[in-house]
């Protein structure tokens, strides 16, 4: 698995338009432990 990417490359992103949030939490450092979260609950992430 990839590192996360670095918060403010994240923001950057985000800013632009670049990414959606979905894909701004997935790729931070807590987006395993919401795929967990998902997973747990029995929801798809969205």
């Amino acid at each position: 698995m990839s590192t996360p990417m670095n918060h403010e490359e994240l923001v950057e992103l985000l800013q632009e338009g670049k990414i959606g949030y979905l894909r701004f939490v997935l790729e931070g450092e807590n987006g395993q432990d919401y795929l967990e979260w998902c997973r747990a609950h029995g929801t798809d992430p969205s």
